[in-house]
């Protein structure tokens, strides 16, 4: 059996992975957590950042981040990014690259060897491509027990019940090795 933790889930969480043991869903916004649980009471509901998960280390056999590494105001919210912006474009930059940077160490964290980590992204993947292209610089470290997130074909590396639903988005994939 396998843990599955979907970050990201918004309202449209899911499908729930057959056959895991259990499937964490895992958002900021609490309302959207509690409206995702409503369509299947098997998930797991955490409200909170999927930088700081209270989950044991090596626990977590796949991570699903569903537009999340493409969001542009990730852990800063669209307000007060407006607010930052007008004094400094790169200073949201790099805070919202930190916050993905330290969702990708808490993945590190959690994987067990070869479990993965699959960033689905269909709002902006312009956004995560550009994130992604730059891991592994001295600005945005990738954690050295991670490879380097590869472009795969969402067929790939879910379940069919997943694929089907997010055919248009744009994946990346990314395992532990050490």
């Amino acid at each position: 059996m396998s843990v599955v933790v979907e970050i990201g889930c918004g309202k449209t969480a899911g499908p729930y992975i057959e056959g895991a043991s259990h499937h964490y869903i895992v958002d900021t916004d609490e309302e959207a957590v509690k409206r995702a649980g409503e369509r299947d009471p098997r998930f797991t509901q955490i409200v909170g950042t999927a930088a700081c998960l209270e989950l044991p280390d090596d626990s977590v056999d796949t991570i699903l981040a569903r537009n999340v590494f493409g969001d542009p105001t990730l852990g800063v919210g669209a307000a007060r990014a407006m607010e930052i912006l007008s004094v400094s474009p790169t200073l949201l930059d790099e805070l919202v690259n930190r916050q993905k940077t330290m969702i990708l160490e808490e993945a590190a964290r959690l994987l067990v060897f070869g479990g993965k980590i699959i960033v689905v992204e269909q709002s902006t993947p312009e956004v995560a491509t550009e994130f992604i292209a730059g891991l592994g610089s001295e600005t945005v470290p990738l954690p050295s027990c991670l490879t380097q997130p590869k472009l795969v074909g969402l067929a790939e590396v879910t379940p069919m019940q997943y694929a089907s639903r997010y055919a248009d988005a744009q994946t990346w994939v990314s395992a532990k090795i050490a």
